[in-house]
């Protein structure tokens, strides 16, 4: 397995006072909206049970592994207080939060979307002409959303890139990749990705997609 993935619903989060240390414990408490405080528990505490799925010999406690942000944005756990090596990507969509954890490769990202009609002038804006076969339908979207979403956290840039620049032509899981994204994935190597969707939990769509 090139990654560890854990996937968990809002109701399954422990108390937060059983689980998180004290910087995070200070960033869950400045939250004002309920839903955001919600996400952002519900992640932290799928990142640590992806971490003691990855090292199940550890004898620390959950709130002995931190997860944190770049200056970028982008998380990264901190074990006992040092960074660790692997690389960690987070999402979040409906009722659910999803972690995965690197094993063996240069760079992760996850999306997990529940699988719903959207408006078409989103479809428009997000995707080119040579991605949509006659047809499409939620389903389709859902998981071409998902793959763009996954590689562009992957690549270290989020959504701050033309969603135009990622390109799954023909459902294709290989992207083709234009400026930004094609300049973000060189520099990080220009390496192999490797996709994986997953149908879970029932009615959303689950993407990996690690560079080696």
């Amino acid at each position: 397995m090139p990654a560890i993935l854990s996937i968990i619903g809002h109701e399954d989060v422990p108390a937060a006072e059983e689980f998180l240390s004290q910087t995070e414990a200070a960033d869950y408490a400045s939250f004002k909206l309920e839903k955001r405080r919600v996400e952002w528990l519900s992640a932290r505490f799928a990142a640590k049970k992806a971490y003691f799925e990855l090292e199940p010999d550890s004898k620390l406690s959950l709130k002995q592994v931190e997860v944190a942000k770049a200056s970028t944005g982008e998380p990264y756990l901190l074990v006992e207080g040092s960074r660790y090596g692997a690389p960690l990507s987070l999402s979040h969509s409906g009722g659910y939060a999803v972690a995965v954890i690197g094993r063996n490769c240069r760079a992760i990202g996850v999306d997990i979307e529940k699988i719903e009609d959207r408006p078409q002038c989103w479809a428009d804006d997000s995707f080119h002409p040579a991605e949509i076969p006659p047809g499409a339908g939620a389903d389709h979207y859902t998981e071409l959303w998902a793959k763009k979403e996954a590689v562009l956290k992957a690549l270290g840039i989020g959504l701050s890139a033309d969603l135009y620049d990622i390109r799954f032509e023909g459902g294709s899981h290989k992207p083709i990749l234009f400026n930004r994204a094609c300049r973000a994935w060189q520099s990080k190597g220009s390496g192999k990705f490797a996709i994986r969707i997953y149908s879970m939990p029932q009615g959303y769509v689950t993407c990996v997609v690690t560079l080696d």
